[in-house]
Parts: C-alpha cells; structure tokens; sequence
C-alpha cells in the first residue's frame, strides 16, 4: 500500500481515469510494479499512456512470464498473482484474497492517495482469469525479515559476487527499506516501554538505555540503569558505564573496546533529542514516522476518532506506517501539506475537527454520512449482503468504490436518481457523472435544504 500511494503521489503520473491517453489508471499501477520488480523493461510514464493497459496487457504479461489461468482452473489466488475481472479491471493479490488496485476516482487535479484500495477480490464479482508468475522473484515481507534478522557473521556466510549483489537489492529496495524501519520499530519499542516503567520517561535517558541494551541486552542495561540510583542524567549513566570496566562482569558493555560508541552516542543525543523548556520527556509536537509514546498515543486517538484509520493496532502508541498514511490523509484533506509531521498547524487543525462534530464516513475528505447509512445500505441491497456482509467499513469501502458509480441508494433520505432529476443547474455541471451527485449534495445540498428523495 506504502508503495502504491508513493506511486500515486509522483508527479509524473497523472492519476485519473478518462479518455487522456496518459491517465494513470488500475493498469498502470500493475504495470509499474511490474516494472520495479524487474519482470518488465518499459517502464510506464505517461509519454508511454496506458502501454501496459488496456489491449496490450496480455503480451507485457507474457513478457513478464506470467501464464494465464481461467479462474476455474486457478486453485485460488497465490501472492503475486494478476487478477483480470469484468468489466475490465486489474489488480495484483497481496495475500488471503486481498488485491490492492487504483480505483480510478481520482483526478488530475485530485491525486488524493485515497484512490489507491485494498479490497476483497469477492467484491468485483467471479474473476475472468488470473496470470501467475511461472518465475518467481516476488519479494515477500516474512522472507525479507527472515534475512534481515539473520545473523550472517555468526553462520560465516561468505557469498559469491551474485549474491551479495541480490542481497543488496533485496535490502535496498522500497520494500527492503520499508521492512527495515518497521523492524527498528519493532525492537526499539519494549526497550523504550520496560525503561519507561522501571527507571524513567526522560527520553534522553530512555534513547541511551537502549544503546545499552541494544549492545549488551537487558541485563547489562538494568545492572547500569540500576547503579545510576535515580539519577538518570547523561553523565550519570556514562559513570555507570565506566564502572564496567573494573567490576569484573563478563558483559562488560562499559568497556573501552565500546567507549568511542557510547561517546559518539552521548553527543548524537545531545545534538538530536527534543526538549520542551527545562523538562525533558517525550516530544509532544513535530511526532514523526518511528516516534512512541503517549503523545503518539493520544494523536492516534484523536485522527481514529475524526475518521482516520491508524490501522489494525490502532492506537498503540507507536507512529508507524498505517497511522502516517492517516495522518497524510488528515493533512491532504484539511488544506495542509502532507508531510506526516504531527506539528501545532497539524494538531490545531484536528482539534478543530473535532470541535465541529465527528463525520463517520469520509473519503477523498468528504463525509459522506448525509448519503450513506451502512444498515440502510445493507438491507437495501441483496448482492451487496451476500458478497460482502454487515461490516461497515467495507460496505462504505464498496459505497464509493462501485456504489456511487452505479447509483445505489445507501441513505433514506437520499435517493441519486430522483436529486438528479430535481435540479437542471446539477445537470448541466455533472451531465451523467453520478458521484459527483452524491458529493454536491453533501457539500452543499443538504445545507441549502434541497430536496434528495
């Protein structure tokens, strides 16, 4: 998902679907992974328009060494597979029946990262086919983090020029990098927790804890942590460590083999940790991808309650890459630049939000509450209960996706067809443009006090 809306965001694609024969649409996302995985030489720009789309899509994934499957004949969907439906639409399989796909209602002006989705291949109906990758290089989360973690000085790996070259392209592709700052997060996160709750919540404190740790392991940080008897300043804790050199233990993470480590720690810690006035503790604006504490926490809290998903953890405490897409989203759609710091424009902004009322079902940064109605939405529609069920989110994920295209009623007190046919100024503006309807009517309709049903 990171990759894709990174995709979206670039400004050399456009990102609509229409006519312009340069619009970035579901195939030119597949196409561009396609691309960056190696599978494929053209890499498509728009000075190459829909070449991976549309008619020559077969053929580019023949040349990517895919072989096409009728769906009957598929056994299921694997990671990496392709998934063509109809009407057209393309998508690549991540996992467990989960595509991630360009939705197509973006526009040029409106890169909004929204348009990029995930969703439940049951969704679109019963596929056409599917391509399979006959060769494999898909790289895999669980494999990358398998191989990071490996400890290849102690298994004395000596590897050929052509695998260390594939080593390195494995760890510094955008997926590599992405597994590597969550696996930081990972590891650096019960150190910050058990020093927080033991010692001390000082985050100059807390950042050389776990320098210690990360060097000698728990025990070594405690047994320092331990003699620094509450003083938990800098230069106490380097005093600590100096006594490592003559106590005799065995993990002697004082040492003077590491003292040049600890120093140049100090000084980083120095240079880099906030501080707010004459205190010292968890920075509470200017939060960022990889920061944890309850100031992430309680920022967390607040965009899951303005309607911005933080993800299957919610709020946790820990900024990592689904509450940094909801903070971008946040930020896109309140007018400010979507940087993913959390900084007092950022935080006034969400207080504000919140002050006017909790919309419940936003997308692109409309809240759509005034025309969905997830049970009404649920009820109304047969196909729509049977394929998908009453999870909510996933019934509006559907609403916006193929809904409003299709011009569902999902609201009882909204009907699209009889607004349509009530109003020749939204006519003449939208023509057949359903959607953009369903959008009026929540921007402006209801508080003008137009009719909709």
């Amino acid at each position: 998902m990171r990759w894709a809306i990174n995709v979206a965001d670039d400004d050399r694609y456009y990102y609509c679907h229409s006519s312009d024969p340069f619009s970035f649409s579901c195939s030119t996302l597949v196409g561009k992974a396609l691309y960056e995985c190696g599978y494929i030489k053209k890499d498509p720009t728009p000075e190459d328009g829909h070449a991976i789309g549309g008619k020559v899509i077969d053929n580019a994934l023949l040349e990517a060494g895919f072989s096409r499957k009728a769906w009957n004949q598929a056994g299921g969907l694997k990671p990496g597979d392709v998934l063509i439906t109809e009407p057209y639409h393309i998508a690549f399989h991540i996992n467990n029946g989960i595509m991630v796909a360009a939705n197509g209602n973006g526009t040029f002006e409106d890169k909004s990262p929204t348009a990029i989705t995930t969703y439940d291949y049951k969704l679109v109906g019963v596929p056409k086919y599917v391509w399979r990758p006959t060769k494999v290089n898909i790289v895999h989360v669980d494999d990358l983090e398998k191989m990071l973690k490996v400890d290849w000085i102690a298994r004395k790996w000596n590897p050929n020029p052509n695998q260390k070259q594939k080593l390195i392209a494995l760890i510094s592709s955008p997926l590599g990098k992405v597994c590597q700052d969550e696996m930081f997060v990972d590891m650096i996160t019960p150190s910050v927790l058990d020093c927080e709750n033991k010692y001390t919540k000082d985050v100059r404190a807390i950042m050389m804890y776990c320098e210690i740790r990360h060097l000698g392991g728990k025990n070594a940080a405690e047994r320092i942590f331990d003699r620094c008897k509450g003083d938990y300043s800098l230069d106490a804790i380097m005093s600590a460590l100096k006594q490592d050199q003559n106590d005799g233990n065995n993990n002697q993470v004082g040492d003077k083999l590491y003292w040049s480590r600890h120093e140049k720690c100090k000084e980083f810690i120095l240079k880099y940790a906030k501080v707010s006035g004459d205190s010292i503790g968890y920075n509470t604006i200017n939060l960022k991808l990889g920061d944890v504490g309850p100031a992430v926490k309680l920022m967390q809290e607040k965009l899951i309650a303005a309607g911005f998903n933080c993800g299957p953890s919610g709020a946790d405490g820990i900024f990592g890459f689904c509450t940094d897409i909801a903070l971008k989203n946040f930020q896109l759609h309140n007018g400010l630049e979507d940087d993913g710091i959390y900084g007092p424009k950022s935080e006034e902004a969400l207080t504000q939000v919140l002050k006017k009322g909790l919309p419940q079902y936003i997308y692109d940064g409309v809240d759509y509450s005034p025309v969905f109605d997830p049970d009404f939405y649920y009820k109304k529609h047969s196909d729509v209960r049977k394929s998908i069920g009453n999870n909510k989110e996933v019934l509006f994920e559907h609403f916006y996706t193929y809904g409003m295209l299709e011009g569902r009623q999902a609201h009882a007190k909204f009907n699209v067809a009889r607004y349509k046919s009530y109003y020749s100024d939204l006519r003449k503006a939208f023509g057949s443009d359903l959607p953009k309807y369903y959008k009026h009517y929540c921007q402006y309709g209801k508080e003008e006090g137009r009719k909709a049903i």
